[in-house]
């Protein structure tokens, strides 16, 4: 068994032809939405994550991804509440 969950593989959206930054686990949720994977995606340093614009067309593929992720989570353990957090999302 492999506890970490940012190792799982999303459902890969329609259009997405971001190769993923991993060479062990390319299509992980991980390689996929991680701040590197973001700033990959947004073609910006990570530092610059932070004042990426609302708008960026990388926001949809990413909520996309994190949407996939917390249905899966739901099916798997019916949560009451997912809390989502972090650098991304606070925007730090």
């Amino acid at each position: 068994m492999h506890m970490e969950g940012g190792h799982y593989n999303p459902r890969r959206k329609a259009g997405d032809d971001y190769p993923g930054w991993s060479d062990v686990h390319p299509d992980s949720l991980e390689s996929m939405i991680s701040s590197r994977a973001i700033a990959e995606r947004a073609k910006v340093d990570i530092s610059e994550l932070k004042d990426l614009a609302d708008d960026n067309p990388v926001w949809e593929t990413i909520a996309y991804y994190m949407a996939e992720m917390c249905a899966t989570i739901t099916y798997l353990i019916s949560p009451h509440v997912i809390v989502l957090g972090g650098g991304i999302m606070n925007r730090e």
